[in-house]
């Protein structure tokens, strides 16, 4: 928008000097009533190249003060982004340090957990392995009755 301003501008004082250059040829051939009346011209296109500057400086301080209020905003922006990430960067850190807790927690009560049962799974393994022993032993047993039979018989 401010590259268009200026750009209106500077057709605006390139037409008023083409003016301006072509009063100036033929000053010498106008008749004093002409003359007059160019003078006037003169002075109305120095009013409005005054009013052209006076036009692209008014542009070029509300521009400057809207890249000023823009670089303003974005610093609110950046603050309230930054406060927002540092916020939940904390709460997700808190969120984390609370789950490494309860896995602790978890594993403690898990290993509490398997030292009482251990000893509990230690008597019925130990149990298991002589009734297994027993079963065997007495398996052992009447197969050799068996066997003795068998031998009696034949």
């Amino acid at each position: 928008m401010k590259e268009d301003l200026q750009k209106y501008i500077q057709s605006s004082r390139e037409e008023l000097d083409k003016i301006s250059k072509a009063i100036e040829e033929r000053y010498a051939s106008l008749t004093e009533e002409a003359k007059e009346y160019s003078k006037a011209l003169k002075t109305y296109i120095s009013g409005i190249e005054e009013t052209l500057k006076k036009a692209e400086d008014e542009t070029q301080l509300q521009s400057h003060l809207m890249m000023m209020e823009a670089k303003e905003k974005m610093e609110e922006i950046k603050d309230d982004l930054d406060t927002f990430l540092s916020h939940t960067a904390q709460k997700g850190q808190e969120e984390l340090d609370l789950l490494a807790l309860k896995a602790h927690l978890l594993k403690l009560e898990t290993e509490s957990f398997w030292e009482e049962k251990r000893k509990s799974f230690s008597r019925l393994y130990s149990q298991s392995q002589i009734e297994a022993t027993r079963l065997a032993d007495k398996a052992v047993h009447e197969l050799n009755t068996i066997m003795m039979r068998l031998s009696e018989l034949l």
